[in-house]
């Protein structure tokens, strides 16, 4: 995945990248509500229904996703989660900044990707797997954000239908945890010595 997202963004030419999971669904104008608004160092994702794509619909028995807060997870892995007090502080905040994303569907623009992130290392992070934490703390890094657009949506396969990708890392192909202890090791010390304490968690 890494390595096609990298060969993807080689190839692009617009002002701005969009990169999307295979299974979404978007809200009718969800490019432009997003590229009408997105800054020049930022990440921008939206809301995240969840999609049935049988029926090709929004699942509406369940919440979408908005705000996330970044976290360990069992002190194995970066993962974002829910984040519903930030959720009712911003409810009237179009455009707010948030602290994770799910890697299934982002824009920036393009220049931000060439000056900032440069490509998605696949040593050591292995071929998939916490591509959003890695922009994002590079993003953070030079100073830019993440923001979450609460405009537009897009809506992401929901887990209780059948996964049609693999789990791993190029070094040790049956772990993916392989992937995440790198990321960990790091990024660990930034995460708690100067992310944490920014917002304050």
């Amino acid at each position: 995945m890494r390595g096609a997202i990298n060969a993807g963004v080689d190839i692009a030419r617009g002002e701005f990248l969009m990169r999307t999971d295979e299974h979404c669904l978007f809200d009718q104008g969800f490019d432009k509500k997003m590229t009408d608004v997105c800054q020049p160092n930022w990440i921008m994702t939206a809301t995240r229904y969840f999609l049935d794509p049988v029926k090709w619909e929004v699942m509406t028995e369940h919440q979408p996703v908005k705000h996330e807060k970044l976290v360990i997870q069992g002190g194995k892995k970066f993962s974002g989660v829910r984040w519903p007090e930030r959720d009712d502080a911003n409810k009237d905040t179009p455009i707010s900044p948030t602290m994770a994303m799910q890697g299934s569907c982002w824009v920036m623009p393009h220049q931000w990707w060439k000056d900032v992130i440069g490509e998605l290392q696949t040593e050591g992070y292995g071929p998939l797997y916490q591509d959003s934490h890695e922009m994002v703390f590079k993003t953070w890094k030079a100073g830019g954000s993440l923001m979450l657009n609460q405009s537009t949506w897009f809506a992401h396969k929901h887990r209780s239908f059948s996964r049609t990708h693999n789990d791993g890392t190029t070094e040790n192909p049956a772990n993916k945890e392989a992937g995440w202890k790198y990321a960990l090791d790091l990024w660990r010390d930034y995460y708690e010595k100067e992310i944490r304490p920014q917002w304050q968690i």
